[in-house]
């Protein structure tokens, strides 16, 4: 059993048509009658059934195929992973606490000139997960906003934000511009995600506040959401809430103990990467964006 003769199998399997399977793998006719005949005088089975002009897969061509498909989307994921290991690239990590929009603009304007340059880009809950990637080199570049001091490590400050309650216009909250562990009690408070130490931080904030309700979404957009719904309170960066503000959508207000929270974002790189120069520049894209943009200018 070899490559050719399966992709023959599974065309004809997918047109079921020996012409059209021909044309699709632009091969003739016999050559792919050959391919089957052989696959079915190796695997001591019929794989095909006519009856008139009707082509039908029998039991053991049927079980065939389900194989047959797995075998040619690892052929194909592992070409592709060949070629990207083949490929100059920058691996780029971000934690929820940067912006996607940042993120967004930088990308537009890096891809166009490094379009030779295979780029990833994911977003991770741990910051602390984040660094050890970094670390070990398997991430280039990865934006957080845990600090850290490692000797081998390149950390240069991006901005400052704050940090805000938020939420719906309907809410109780709603008219105050600032609010205290007294005006939080009764509430009920949207987590995001409670295992990370940036929530763990928001946590102590409201550590005393009286019969304060809570519950957990793994989901920074549906968390949103739910507070847009008026299903209670959350904190977040004001760079993540700008557009719902602007557009009316939440009301964001202020609570002093937040600002005891880091408000630091950090680039962090392994210091003599080879890839330094591509990170300087992607570095520089998001600083472009960012200094242009006054909702960073805390």
């Amino acid at each position: 059993m070899n490559y050719d003769q399966l992709y023959a199998f599974y065309y004809v399997s997918k047109v079921m048509n020996f012409t059209k399977a021909s044309e699709i793998l632009n091969l003739t006719q016999p050559a792919i009658t050959t391919r089957i005949r052989n696959l079915e005088d190796e695997l001591s089975c019929q794989l095909f059934d006519k009856q008139g002009k009707r082509l039908n897969l029998t039991k053991e061509g049927k079980i065939l195929l389900e194989y047959a498909k797995k075998i040619i989307f690892y052929a194909g994921e592992a070409k592709e992973a060949l070629s990207i290991a083949n490929q100059p690239q920058l691996t780029i990590g971000f934690s929820p606490a940067f912006s996607n929009k940042v993120i967004t603009k930088a990308v537009k304007e890096f891809v166009p000139n490094h379009e030779y340059i295979y780029l990833k880009i994911i977003e991770q809950h741990d910051s602390l997960d984040l660094l050890e990637q970094v670390k070990n080199q398997t991430l280039d570049l990865a934006f957080v906003r845990t600090p850290t001091f490692d000797p081998n490590l390149t950390v240069d400050n991006v901005f400052k934000d704050k940090i805000y309650i938020f939420v719906s216009p309907d809410h109780p909250l709603s008219t105050k511009k600032i609010v205290t562990k007294e005006d939080l009690e009764g509430q009920t408070m949207v987590h995001y995600s409670r295992s990370m130490g940036y929530w763990k931080r928001v946590e102590e904030t409201v550590v005393g506040v009286k019969d304060l309700k809570k519950f957990e979404v793994r989901n920074m957009e549906l968390m949103k959401k739910f507070v847009k719904e008026g299903l209670g309170f959350s904190i977040l960066p004001y760079f993540t809430l700008h557009e719902e503000e602007q557009k009316g959508e939440i009301v964001v207000i202020e609570y002093e103990p937040l600002n005891e929270i880091p408000r630091d974002i950090v680039s962090v790189y392994y210091t003599g990467s080879a890839r330094t120069d591509l990170i300087k520049t992607f570095i520089s894209c998001c600083m472009k964006h960012i200094e242009s943009d006054p909702i960073y200018s805390f």
